[in-house]
């Protein structure tokens, strides 16, 4: 991690689209726009095809009158290297964003000229920022390239060592790595294994990309922080490469793009909201930076109509919400894509926050007012850091790849899925969002480095059918020093290569005080009794051995054990024999959302401010200033909801918020008499 000064100011901006034909006199009406809405950053794709669209001659033109412009109108730029997408004379792609071969030495070479190039140009500009390295990093490697096959070759020699090892986990035996054939896409039985390691060596590869060109970045201008923003990053993108834990390693800070019409559309659209949250959350987990410091590099401004998974206008109100689940999350800054449309190829007429005339959209106008709301809370802001989270998430990435070599299916509504553990980890993020509890996320190797005082109180394990045996040795010393541990579905089933993890049996006997004999799928999702109330059952049943000491707080139907709980040293390990987070996404249930609440109460912290009363509408979330609570409650329905706030003994006065608004409350607010609300800070995001 370098030391480099971060822009603690929460800034917004967008993303200017230069077309082909564009000049900069037309360019300049739209950023007049921006200004005026209240936008402080412009992102740019320097786009190599028009920087130099022949060889060796160069057009800087209209960069450099941008550059010059921003700087004179006091916008800061964020350059996106293009230099993984080369021009069209090269012939090696068929358009401006696509991705060539990496792995040919050559082209790679020339990549990394280009990157030398433009980072040399503007490295010294007063309007620079940041450098964002690669626009959604993600390739798939070209099978048939002879320098993917060299790459994947190596890759394999580097993972296993000897060839006894590869051999021992393969089904065709083979005396040298130099003999490994590029796996095919199949299902089922075939290919199983070697399928597993082209996910292995997808992320692998693209990491070792990122590494390099965040390396020649530095090199030329250590001064300028570098970042990327993943997308679809609440999902498995292992076939692109894309891992977010493993990315953050080589940059400054991590980004996020978060588009409801292309990422969210697995969550009902009542869930768009919590699902920008969920984005937002995650990345700043996986960064980094000092303070959990992120960004929301792209986030859906304009509509969508033959672009995305799904056509899609978003209302005022919604726009409003998004940007303001941004800030609640701690963001630093959120950049909107798009100031104005392509005007041709995928996505042309579409995105824009200003119309073809140049006129702001009824989404520009809605992002406006909410930020000339915020003006008056922006050093309140600038100060504020995530909160101490409540829950910590647990995700395993190898279980997610398991997932995508044994899914069925992309469909949420299919529980054995291609996305069935990242569908869990949303689903206990989503249930957390209805509790109003502040949630972090972690991947195993994290775990196990965090301090162990440092972590929340209560983890949780949605459907991790991979874990190791020095992690659940680990959770097991965590329960031990008074934390909640919570696990549901198949628990660390198999190995990352799909084996059963029989070494793991013992180890998780010990964590759980039971152990699963045998998993049974179920048709009819009978209910489950607990001592509250009866939880409906999904998918599959896992059969217990029940230590004597270990207690049974929940029964099937027929009497058999379907929850257990170990408790020790005031720590408790709550081991969930069905699916239950990965249902709670397709299914909100009331009583699985309860049953929780009594489940986890005892662990929440007790310090910090809480709603009076949970509500399906409200979601409070904290921010933490000078350790003070900043408080935004936010109203994600589209009815009228009220509330109140207990914190330290007081019960704060009712506040009424409209849909899809929120108020926005400091500590001396929290502890006003309760009758008293005339001198409250609230914030009217929308008219």
């Amino acid at each position: 991690m370098r030391d480099i000064k971060l822009d603690r100011e929460l800034r917004f901006g967008s993303h200017l689209f230069v077309n082909p034909e564009d000049t900069v006199e037309e360019l300049k009406p739209r950023m007049e726009a921006l200004a005026s809405a209240g936008f402080t950053l412009i992102r740019l794709f320097m786009v190599w095809d028009l920087i130099e669209p022949k060889s060796k001659q160069y057009k800087w033109t209209i960069f450099d009158q941008l550059f010059d412009l921003s700087a004179q109108m006091g916008f800061k730029l964020v350059p996106t290297l293009m230099s993984v997408s080369p021009p069209g004379w090269m012939r090696k792609t068929y358009g401006i964003q696509e991705v060539a071969d990496l792995d040919d030495p050559d082209f790679f070479a020339q990549a990394i000229d280009f990157t030398e190039q433009v980072v040399n140009r503007y490295k010294d500009h007063p309007s620079l920022d940041s450098w964002i390295l690669w626009n959604e990093p993600g390739r798939s490697p070209e099978t048939t390239s002879p320098h993917v096959l060299k790459a994947y070759q190596a890759f394999l020699e580097a993972s296993y060592g000897k060839i006894e090892h590869y051999n021992s986990n393969n089904f065709q035996q083979v005396e040298s790595f130099h003999e490994i054939a590029i796996p095919k896409v199949l299902d089922g039985f075939i290919t199983y294994q070697g399928r597993i390691d082209w996910l292995r060596f997808c992320v692998e590869n693209l990491h070792s990309h990122i590494q390099a060109i965040a390396q020649k970045v530095v090199d030329l201008d250590p001064n300028h922080p570098i970042h990327i923003n993943p997308h679809r990053i609440s999902q498995c993108l292992a076939d692109v490469g894309q891992s977010l834990w493993k990315n953050a390693e080589a940059v400054d800070f991590m980004g996020c793009s978060a588009h409801p019409s292309w990422h969210s559309t697995r969550y009902p659209r009542e869930r768009y909201g919590d699902s920008i949250a969920l984005f937002a959350d995650i990345t700043r987990s996986a960064t980094e930076a000092p303070d959990q410091y992120f960004w929301v590099t792209e986030l859906q401004g304009g509509t969508t109509l033959m672009s995305a998974n799904v056509a899609l206008h978003p209302s005022p109100d919604e726009t409003a919400e998004w940007l303001m689940q941004c800030v609640a999350s701690s963001t630093k800054a959120v950049i909107y894509w798009c100031t104005n449309a392509r005007n041709n190829g995928f996505e042309a007429g579409e995105w824009d926050l200003l119309n073809y005339d140049g006129e702001p959209t009824k989404q520009l106008k809605s992002i406006e007012w909410i930020i000339k709301n915020l003006y008056p809370y922006m050093g309140l802001l600038a100060e504020a850091k995530p909160p101490k989270a409540d829950m910590l998430i647990l995700v395993s990435e190898e279980a997610a790849m398991l997932d995508l070599v044994e899914g069925t299916s992309e469909a949420p509504s299919n529980l054995r899925n291609i996305q069935k553990s990242t569908d869990a980890v949303a689903g206990a993020y989503f249930l957390a969002c209805d509790l109003s509890l502040e949630v972090d996320f972690m991947d195993s190797r994290r775990l196990l480095e965090a301090p162990i005082e440092g972590l929340p109180k209560i983890i949780v394990i949605p459907s991790a059918t991979v874990l190791s045996k020095d992690c659940i040795e680990h959770l097991n010393t965590i329960v031990e020093s008074g934390h909640q541990v919570i696990a549901d579905g198949f628990f660390a089933w198999k190995t990352p290569h799909g084996a059963l993890a029989k070494s793991c049996w013992p180890s998780e006997e010990k964590l759980w005080g039971s152990r699963c004999i045998e998993y049974s799928a179920i048709d009819d999702n009978p209910v489950i009794e607990t001592q509250y109330c009866q939880i409906e059952s999904c998918f599959m049943r896992a059969h217990f051995k029940v230590k004597s000491q270990t207690k049974v707080v929940a029964h099937w139907e027929d009497g058999s054990p379907a929850i257990t709980q170990r408790e020790c040293a005031g720590g408790q390990a709550c081991r969930l024999g069905t699916v239950l987070f990965q249902r709670y996404l397709n299914e909100n249930s009331t009583d699985l959302l309860n049953w929780f609440h009594n489940l986890v109460e005892p662990y929440i912290q007790k310090d910090q401010p809480k709603l009076v009363k949970t509500t399906g509408g409200i979601r409070l979330r904290r921010l933490s200033v000078n350790e003070q609570p900043l408080c935004i409650a936010l109203n994600r329905s589209d009815k009228v909801q009220s509330f109140r706030i207990q914190w330290k003994g007081h019960i704060s006065a009712e506040y009424s918020v409209s849909p899809h608004n929120a108020v926005i409350l400091q500590a001396e607010d929290l502890q006003a008499n309760e009758k008293t609300s005339s001198n409250v800070s609230a914030l009217t995001a929308t008219k």
